[in-house]
């Protein structure tokens, strides 16, 4: 293979070693390419892909398609079910620039024996993990090999098929202009003076915000431009039955011609004489109302006095029965509490009781739990006298919290018996109370009906009859004054509704033309905005053009400066649409043909190509594994070790070489 001259500062991971026991179907394997190129040839199922899932999950616990959940257990071949009580174990040996590291992940069972039981039980499974056979948690072992590199670049630099399959097209582009550098915006305006005018346009906005506001700009005013035909149908409809011209009807002389006939029927409705009389007629109905009210408080003065003795009575005993109501609930409370007291207390005495006929049993081991031997009778009895000290000092401290816990229960049920004797004195005091005063309550309402009396009928008055009788004359006199304008009314009824007429008609004219000439002032206003609007969206589009131009030229020197760091791989960076816009994308291409549809040899060699470059750029070359090798004809040379996994039908079990051993040099 072609020798790759290594950069200052560029770190090569090599595989030394891997070993597999108990992983998936592989009983123990072990392959040794000391840091060459590893072929390993072998039919379908017959384990390739398996050392490929141990190499990646030995690094991030994750087989060779990046799940984290996957079959490792060994299955017995007849039932397919998981053998039990084996250890799943993957080793590697690395070379990490000129260090060397050992990593080891183990996979087990974890089966416990209960007490008196004389088989073990399954309790799940543990993962244990080794630097160096240095046992470690997993929280070094992964910053372990995370100080060696991330997983996420791992993939990145170890599997061809990944950039261009597992990667979405905007981490593609990311990546690809994070090695290769961005084309600045000052950059393709140099290069191309018919966009000199776009640094002013731009006014320190970038090109896709200022296209973005373009075109939500272009989309307003498109919107708008739509609407303002209708808006101009709509004012023009609106005055279609009016108007259309003519001159203003003046309105002055008729509306002085209807206050005059209004004022004249006044004077009829209310001449002098008829005006005096009827004032003189609302006079007497006031004072009529007042004798009838002074007769009706007359009879209610006796009443109204005994009930305010009735509200006040009534007052206290309300007070009082709300009381005896908080009271009794007050107790209900209390008693419901001292209930559960006196519970607790019992409880207590049944545990004091309980904890006092507890003995000491002794439950210690006489053997020696490492050989099985008999412990020596000292150590026996002294671990016993230990053992019934510490049980009689617990059981003398909990003796002594359960007879605290006694005693202040025995107090809270005392204070609160004597609060309940308390209210029952005060209840039955208040039922007295409440009784008495209910008594004399429905004594003094009974008084008080006995003083109800009628309003003295205003007939019998007097004075109320001396007015009624002048009422009376009054209305007569208007009466027969009335009788003679009747005529006169009706003319001048007749008169005001002609005039109110024609007013109204004048008024409706008047409307109709200043309606009109409101209407051809918005139409004016509307048809000018729609001019108006037309240049704004031709100056949008204009610049819109000019942006996509610009893209067009950065386009092209974003495309030729990223495909030159490539040997076979070029990259469709933009997508022109139906409109003629463009639009970022990523696309890798040979050729003219996409990825999708190259054949898998093309695919693999293409997915080296970037690997190289990619590997290059960070200054990191891991072991690439090439799955399906038997496709490519000739496999493009990389910085990095190969692992290529090879489909070979005569070889059943697995067949394992190496590449020659000139080590390669990288190019980071």
């Amino acid at each position: 293979m072609t020798k790759l001259t290594r950069c200052s500062g560029g770190i090569s991971v090599k595989l030394l070693s891997l070993r597999l026991r108990n992983f998936k179907g592989v009983r123990d394997l072990t392959v040794t390419p000391c840091g060459n190129d590893l072929l390993i040839f072998g039919d379908n199922a017959a384990g390739k892909t398996t050392v490929a899932d141990a190499y990646y999950w030995l690094l991030f616990g994750k087989d060779s398609l990046n799940r984290g959940q996957f079959e490792i257990k060994t299955l017995d071949s007849k039932t397919g079910e998981a053998i039990h009580h084996l250890e799943h174990e993957v080793e590697g040996a690395f070379e990490v620039g000129a260090k060397s590291i050992n990593l080891r992940r183990v996979y087990k069972e974890d089966w416990v024996k209960t007490r008196g039981s004389k088989d073990s039980s399954f309790s799940g499974h543990t993962t244990h993990y080794f630097v160096n056979d240095v046992p470690v948690q997993k929280k070094e072992y992964d910053a372990k090999v995370e100080s060696i590199c991330s997983e996420k670049l791992f993939r990145l630099l170890s599997d061809p098929q990944h950039f261009n399959v597992n990667l979405s097209w905007q981490e593609r582009r990311r990546a690809l202009l994070e090695v290769c550098g961005d084309i600045t915006d000052s950059d393709v305006i140099d290069a191309n003076p018919n966009l000199s005018k776009l640094p002013a346009i731009l006014d320190g906005r970038t090109t896709d915000d200022h296209q973005k506001v373009l075109k939500a700009g272009m989309a307003k005013i498109n919107e708008r431009i739509k609407e303002i035909p209708g808006r101009i149908d709509e004012n023009l409809r609106s005055v279609a039955d009016l108007a259309a011209g003519g001159e203003v009807k003046p309105t002055t002389e008729i509306e002085t011609r209807l206050a005059q006939l209004r004022d004249k029927r006044s004077r009829i409705t209310s001449g002098g004489e008829v005006s005096n009389l009827r004032a003189r007629v609302s006079e007497i109905d006031s004072q009529m109302s007042q004798v009838i009210t002074r007769l009706r408080t007359e009879s209610t003065k006796d009443y109204d006095a005994a009930m305010a003795v009735v509200r006040s009575k009534q007052t206290e005993l309300e007070q009082h029965q709300s009381q005896l109501s908080r009271l009794k609930g007050e107790k209900v409370a209390d008693e419901s509490a001292l209930a559960g007291l006196v519970e607790k207390r019992d409880a207590l005495r049944s545990k004091y009781d309980e904890v006092q006929s507890k003995e000491f049993e002794w439950k210690g081991d006489d053997t020696c739990g490492a050989c099985g031997q008999a412990l020596p009778a000292g150590e026996v009895e002294a671990a016993k006298t230990k053992a019934q000290r510490n049980h009689n000092t617990l059981k003398s401290d909990e003796l002594e919290r359960i007879a605290a816990g006694g005693k202040a229960t025995g107090e809270l049920i005392a204070k609160l018996t004597a609060q309940i004797e308390n209210k029952t004195n005060e209840i039955d005091r208040l039922l007295l109370l409440v009784d008495e005063q209910s008594k004399v309550v429905d004594t003094l309402k009974a008084d008080a009906e006995t003083k109800v009396a009628s309003p003295a009928d205003p007939g019998q008055d007097s004075e109320y009859q001396k007015m009624k009788t002048e009422k009376d004359s009054v209305i007569a006199q208007v009466s027969d004054l009335e009788a003679g304008n009747e005529s006169a009314l009706e003319a001048v009824a007749i008169e005001i509704s002609e005039v109110e007429a024609e007013l109204n008609e004048a008024k409706r004219h008047n409307l109709a033309i200043e309606e009109s000439a409101r209407v051809k002032t918005r139409v004016a206003e509307l048809e000018a905005e729609e001019t108006s609007l037309a240049g704004e969206y031709e100056r949008m589009k204009s610049e819109v053009a000019l942006i996509e131009d610009f893209i067009k030229v950065k386009v092209r020197m974003l495309t030729d400066r990223i495909n030159s760091k490539f040997s076979i791989a070029r990259f469709k960076l933009f997508d022109v649409q139906v409109n003629g816009g463009i639009a970022e994308c990523c696309e890798t291409v040979v050729d003219g043909v996409p990825f999708a549809s190259l054949n898998h040899g093309m695919r693999m060699n293409v997915g080296l190509d970037i690997i190289n470059t990619l590997a290059n750029h960070f200054g990191f070359a891991p072991p690439i594994v090439l799955d399906n090798a038997e496709s490519v004809t000739q496999i493009l040379p990389t910085t990095g070790q190969q692992v290529r996994l090879i489909v070979s039908a005569a070889d059943k079990t697995l067949r394992i070489e190496t590449a020659d051993s000139t080590q390669k040099e990288l190019a980071l």
